[in-house]
């Protein structure tokens, strides 16, 4: 145990450069990595290892970086000094030298402006295949049960919108998903994953929020403008709220998520109705309601009253006196009608029939008289009273011979007489 009245670093009891330096390395090695950006002004490569000088692009400072990974190695190999990199990287002590170095875990020949360029033009790509498009966008819960978060491990944000939310409403329910959502080129995987867990679960949830707070470019925008976590966002089935960085952060994620908001507590407050609100809207709609239900009340009151003393009412049957008496008046007039109309009928019918009669009779004696005319010519026309009077017919092949033309010499003839048939054959022809 250290005495308080002399402790360790103190001038009495002073570190050794061993203990501090272990102390120092201890302390720096739980810091984070993240992003950096730079220009190699020197370089050197042993095997799997590379040792790196990196010049900051606007001033002199410089930072000595390493590697022992063999991949990010061989990307080094490659690189030539006076390139402009972006490394993925975390700080650590070499306790024997006292000597600070960066231990690089990804490093990328691009450069903070070639990321931006590089997120503008895939920005203009999805814009126009109809990513960001406003019309595919999920309308928002107006009441969510439950809450889907996607967030920082141990991360403000989160704290900020599970406050912010049960605050304006506590009756939903969390399911939080701690990511990476710091310096990690593995985000967009992760938050990926969280979401397809959120999408595939038995019970999912009403609408999901993707937080964290402010930082560099490299933390903010380049990793939630990653196309894959952009797409899989455009295709998601559940609503969501992006609430990355600050206002003036504009990761890609912004222009697709169903609504982008500008703070983690400006999501939570997006996210839920506030109970106090509603409470107070359904307070003056039972109010209304109260205040026009009396209104009712008293305005049917109102009317029963004045009709219960109207003179009419007092004697109902009077009501109806007028309209008995003109359905009296017309049925009279309406028997009178009808009598009146069967009488002429009748007179009508009887006279139609006398002129139906008349004309029938008329029409039987000229057809007789026709008719007798007509059985007189047909008697003069009848072949068999030619006959009688001493003339014949002659047949060949049982057509009548009208002309000696027609037959020639040889030919069996037919007469017919009035009493008989004679055969016989033609042995001259005088013409």
């Amino acid at each position: 145990m250290n005495d308080q009245n002399n402790p360790i670093g103190s001038k009495d009891n002073p570190y050794t450069v061993t203990s501090y330096n272990a102390n120092l390395k201890s302390y720096i090695q739980k810091l984070n990595p993240c992003f950096i950006t730079g220009e190699i002004i020197k370089k050197s490569n042993y095997g799997n290892s590379s040792y790196v000088t990196i010049k900051d692009l606007t001033d002199d400072s410089i930072m000595e970086c390493s590697t022992f990974q063999s991949g990010t190695s061989l990307k080094i190999k490659e690189m030539s000094e006076g390139a402009e990199i972006v490394m993925y990287s975390k700080p650590d002590f070499w306790n024997k030298k006292g000597k600070l170095t960066m231990s690089i875990l990804d490093i990328e020949e691009v450069g903070a402006a070639n990321f931006l360029k590089d997120i503008e033009l895939l920005k203009k790509k999805l814009a126009a295949e109809g990513i960001f498009d406003s019309d595919h966008k999920l309308p928002l819960p107006a009441f969510p049960s439950k809450i889907g978060l996607i967030c920082g491990k141990n991360a403000k944000a989160k704290d900020d919108v599970i406050e912010n939310v049960m605050r304006q409403w506590p009756f939903v329910e969390f399911e939080i998903k701690e990511v990476s959502v710091g310096n990690s080129p593995n985000t967009p995987r992760e938050v990926i994953s969280a979401l397809n867990e959120f999408e595939s679960a038995a019970q999912k949830p009403d609408i999901v929020i993707i937080t964290r707070g402010g930082g560099a470019l490299e933390e903010v925008v380049f990793p939630f403008s990653n196309e894959e976590l952009v797409r899989f966002v455009y295709a998601y089935s559940i609503p969501t709220i992006g609430a990355i960085g600050h206002e003036t952060d504009c990761p890609l994620l912004d222009f697709v998520v169903d609504y982008r908001a500008s703070t983690p507590t400006d999501a939570a407050k997006t996210a839920v109705p506030s109970a106090k609100n509603e409470s107070e809207i359904i307070s003056q709609l039972l109010s209304s309601l109260q205040i026009n239900l009396q209104n009712k009340i008293d305005s049917e009151s109102h009317k029963i009253n004045r009709y219960t003393q109207s003179t009419v009412l007092k004697n109902i049957t009077d009501i109806f006196t007028p309209h008995l008496l003109l359905i009296k008046s017309n049925r009279d007039k309406i028997a009178s009608i009808i009598n009146y109309k069967l009488q002429n009928e009748s007179v009508i019918s009887k006279k139609l029939s006398e002129k139906i009669e008349t004309v029938m009779n008329y029409k039987l004696q000229t057809a007789t008289a026709e008719t007798r005319k007509f059985s007189e010519k047909l008697e003069i026309l009848n072949p068999n009273n030619t006959l009688d009077r001493g003339y014949s017919l002659t047949y060949i092949n049982g057509k009548l011979i009208k002309s000696v033309q027609s037959v020639k010499t040889g030919d069996d003839l037919l007469v017919n007489l009035k009493d008989g048939q004679i055969q016989s054959t033609i042995t001259k022809i005088n013409n």
